[in-house]
């Protein structure tokens, strides 16, 4: 089974804070699953190696376009 991450996992990785994943997550921007149930009133966000991969891959692109 494949490991999942946090946001704030995720947030220490890139230096941000768990909020801003959280941010990016219910933006679209970091691909990502919610594993709450289908009632709960909060999202439980998760993120593969991939999905972190993936966003990297964009972000990095993305700074090089701009340089």
């Amino acid at each position: 089974m494949e490991r999942k991450y946090t946001p704030d996992h995720v947030g220490r990785r890139f230096g941000v804070s768990r909020t801003t994943v959280v941010e990016w997550c219910e933006a679209g921007v970091m691909p990502a699953i919610n594993v709450a149930s289908p009632s709960a009133t909060n999202r439980r966000w998760r993120m593969s190696e991939d999905d972190i991969a993936a966003f990297e891959s964009r972000r990095e692109n993305r700074q090089a376009v701009m340089s």
